[in-house]
């Protein structure tokens, strides 16, 4: 019986209280009574000091119970209880070894997307929403933008507990960069998935079992598992674009240049930074391409070298511009330094047009520091020397933002 509901069956009436209620309410306050009460405390400290800190999900559960948040708080504790029970977790059904190489491949920096498909095992379950905690907490991102998690399992778990985002699927499967194969399903192997059907994972596939030779793909076993790395694996630029109809967002693709890999999203962390010698033409194409991302909720961090008009006229929201001098002993370089710090200490995209020397060695220093869970993308004009480039915007820079543009609207008709 809950302690609450016993004690309240007691009380006290004066001359007329009895017996029984009279023992209990002396010995309720009694030294007996607060010394067991500060023992259970401290088994309960001592279990909280067990727990492993560096576990990501339990990190976050814990603190958004201390904070009230969580999703049960606002639950009646009995309902909350029922709710847990639903989804008790099973043995681990797998070796370590299988578990050692699952861990190994979440850390993938170009992994975008996993796909599960199993009876389903409570501890494959919990490492990839862990993960996808791990990468929302040190990107700020949401957790089904920092990894797309799908499953078609029998044995499920509550995202709400979790406050994780895993798409469980009744027949069928999202695509994932990573397929892991845990047995369970008796359905269709995956050589078959991958050489008849073309279901062609982007990275890796991890099974229990050995599936033989399967085309497009090298492959490794040990205990429990069989590991198949693709030869021509997806980029991660390339895994955005194959599940961005399953991302949150509502504008969707922003710009779209030319070749597999080259679109930028709305959810995107970016920096864009316009150097004093760009042209009012790539200004005003810039400018409408930044008033249709904020207007849809994008928060792109605009720092404008010069003129601002163009941002101005078409109602761009919070535009940094640079000072025209270094004062008060702050050098433009640890202005932009405390403007990201503030601002944008996590940045996924970088788009550079014609910006200065000094503003280009900050982002290179700051990129450097951040290719942990992945590492920017960088798009700049070609004059930005000092950045490691993945797409140069070689020729009528306007035009090239115009057409991408255009581009990524036709990408997102396509996605309605």
């Amino acid at each position: 019986m809950p302690f609450q509901d016993f004690d309240q069956l007691f009380h006290w009436a004066w001359d007329d209280t009895e017996p029984e209620d009279e023992a209990w309410l002396n010995h309720r306050d009694s030294d007996v009574m607060h010394s067991f009460a500060r023992q259970a405390l401290a088994m309960v400290r001592a279990a909280r000091s067990r727990l492993a800190w560096n576990d990501h999900l339990l990190c976050h559960v814990v603190s958004s119970v201390r904070a009230g948040e969580h999703a049960y708080c606002f639950l009646d504790r009995e309902i909350a209880r029922q709710k847990s029970r639903e989804h008790e977790p099973n043995e681990p059904m797998h070796t370590v070894a299988f578990y050692k190489q699952l861990n190994q491949l979440l850390r993938d920096t170009e992994l975008v997307s996993v796909a599960y498909r199993a009876n389903g095992d409570y501890r494959v379950l919990r490492m990839l929403a862990t993960e996808q905690r791990r990468r929302a907490q040190r990107t700020g991102h949401r957790v089904e933008n920092a990894l797309h998690l799908g499953a078609l399992v029998n044995r499920t778990i509550d995202n709400e507990a979790w406050d994780s985002e895993i798409w469980f699927f009744s027949e069928g499967l999202s695509h994932g960069d990573l397929f892991i194969e845990g047995g369970g399903l008796g359905s269709t192997s995956i050589k078959e998935l991958v050489e008849t059907h073309h279901r062609m994972p982007g990275r890796f596939i991890l099974s229990v079992r050995d599936e033989g030779e399967i085309a497009g793909f090298d492959k490794e076993s040990g205990d429990g598992w069989a590991l198949y790395r693709r030869r021509q694996p997806d980029s991660r630029r390339v895994a955005l674009e194959r599940i961005s109809d399953r991302r949150h967002s509502k504008l969707g693709p922003v710009l779209s240049f030319p070749g597999r890999g080259m679109t930028l999203f709305d959810y995107e962390k970016t920096v864009v930074v316009v150097g004093s010698e760009a042209s009012a033409a790539s200004r005003s194409a810039l400018a409408l391409i930044i008033a249709e991302w904020q207007s849809q909720g994008g928060d792109p961090l605009l720092v404008v070298c010069g003129e601002t008009k163009a941002f101005e006229d078409v109602g761009c929201r919070d535009v940094m511009v640079v000072p025209r001098q270094e004062a008060g002993g702050q050098t433009l370089q640890s202005w932009l330094e405390d403007v990201l710090l503030r601002l944008r200490p996590w940045f996924d995209v970088v788009l550079a047009i014609n910006a200065p020397v000094w503003a280009a060695e900050v982002l290179a220093r700051q990129a450097a520091l951040i290719e942990n869970p992945w590492r920017p993308w960088i798009v700049a004009t070609s004059d930005v020397g000092q950045l490691n480039v993945d797409f140069s915007l070689d020729g009528s820079v306007d035009e090239m933002l115009r057409e991408a543009g255009q581009r990524a609207k036709g990408m997102r008709s396509r996605l309605l």
